[in-house]
């Protein structure tokens, strides 16, 4: 009954319809991320005491490794769906209809989503699954950004996105920690001073000061949607998420 009282064109494919269910497609992928994160926090904990027992004889360090690199995609999620969703509040109606385009094949990025909850109920993801699909779901976004310039819709920034971004390379920060940390218990001393072991102490450091880093930026952030102001350089932002969705 309500599409008699809508123009022909509105269900045409990138049409009208398409552009709703876009938008509605993005608002799932940043909740469904969400509920993924918070399940993944209780069932992964992280590793409070790191000793070559944790490292040699249970799966915690590893699964807690598991949970950060998870982490890192699904913040990416969230980052590139602020930006996509930012752009379409302010964008011309051409370019929203435009970006319809990409809602078939962003439709199947959902999946890997909606395998990875399912996994969670059925308490069976653990560091043996992959995570390919997960990170194709936030690549193929930022390269259908990019290819429809997206960025210059408005306004490049929104505070979420960046919010996002840190903690993802936070959240990777923290997986290349505990690996480290797991290579602590293992180097033998007379490696110690050797190539591996001088990179082993350059990853711990690194690793540490980018997190205390991060955090600092989340915290200095100013309040509101828009970072226009900040001081932030828009392409230097979104160029990074282009360009890792190429390389991957």
């Amino acid at each position: 009954m309500l599409a008699a009282c809508l123009p022909d064109h509105f269900m045409h494919a990138a049409g009208d319809h398409d552009a709703i269910l876009l938008i509605l497609l993005l608002q799932r992928l940043n909740t469904k991320a969400e509920i993924i994160l918070g399940q993944i926090r209780e069932r992964f904990p992280a590793v409070n005491v790191w000793d070559r027992e944790v490292v040699m004889k249970t799966h915690t360090a590893v699964q807690y490794s598991f949970r950060c690199q998870l982490e890192y995609q699904l913040h990416m999620i969230q980052c590139v769906v602020s930006m996509w969703s930012l752009a379409l509040d302010t964008c011309a109606p051409e370019t929203l209809l435009r970006a319809a385009s990409a809602l078939p094949d962003a439709a199947q990025q959902e999946r890997a989503l909606d395998a990875a909850a399912h996994l969670l109920k059925a308490n069976e993801l653990d560091e043996n699954c992959s995570l390919d699909g997960i990170e194709r779901c936030w690549t193929y976004l930022a390269a259908m950004w990019s290819a429809l310039n997206l960025g210059s819709t408005g306004p490049a920034l929104c505070r979420d996105g960046v919010v996002h971004a840190c903690c993802a390379l936070e959240a990777l920060a923290r997986a290349v920690h505990a690996d480290a940390s797991a290579l602590t218990q293992i180097l033998q001393q007379s490696e110690r001073n050797l190539e591996l072991g001088q990179l082993h102490e350059a990853m711990m450091a690194s690793t540490s000061a980018l997190q205390q880093q991060l955090k600092a930026l989340r915290r200095r952030l100013p309040p509101g949607a828009n970072l226009s102001a900040a001081g932030i350089d828009p392409q230097a932002s979104t160029a990074q998420y282009c360009d890792r969705s190429q390389t991957c």
